[in-house]
């Protein structure tokens, strides 16, 4: 639980229990600079999320190389494989 839940739910607590009483300039300076200090943690972490994202978009483009390259491989070997197949079976008497 952040501090700006905690101040949140304790403040809630508060006025629950006296309806009557508004919330102080204290407490809303509070939730506000609680509310400050989170919002600079997540603004961090975007930061950080944002480069490994980066990182994984060129790990997808390499990836997608070697995926065309296996391909491409696969594609020129196949005929030839089975042509060999062929010509086995066909010796062997299969």
């Amino acid at each position: 639980m952040t501090r700006f839940e905690s101040n949140a739910k304790l403040l809630l607590m508060n006025n629950f229990r006296d309806e009557d009483k508004p919330f102080s300039g204290t407490h809303v300076g509070a939730l506000i600079e609680s509310f400050r200090n989170d919002m600079s943690i997540m603004a961090e972490q975007l930061d950080t999320v944002s480069s490994d994202v980066a990182i994984l978009k060129e790990d997808v483009k390499e990836l997608k190389t070697d995926m065309r390259t296996v391909k491409d491989v696969l594609r020129v070997f196949i005929p030839e494989i089975n042509a060999r197949i062929t010509a086995l079976e066909i010796k062997t008497g299969i």
